[in-house]
């Protein structure tokens, strides 16, 4: 599973425990609605900065982001 699907996944997930919209979410964060569904979906990795904001906005640690990282160039070096 690449690292947009894995963060986009974690990202709905914290999301909805902490009881966001998307609209409200993204608002927080300072993204639209559109471009939080598509980080969301896999179907886009967002720019450091937004991916720091949206983590702490979580509480999602960033060793956690760093090993989805690692993990996903480690599945690119097999293929």
């Amino acid at each position: 599973m690449s690292l947009q699907t894995e963060f986009g996944r974690l990202v709905r997930e914290k999301r909805k425990a902490a009881g966001y919209t998307q609209q409200s979410f993204a608002e927080c964060v300072g993204i639209s609605c559109r471009q939080l569904c598509n980080i969301e979906r896999g179907k886009a990795q967002p720019a450091l900065a937004t991916a720091l904001r949206i983590a702490d906005r979580l509480e999602i640690s960033l060793d956690a982001y760093k090993a989805l990282a690692i993990a996903d160039a480690a599945e690119s070096l097999l293929e």
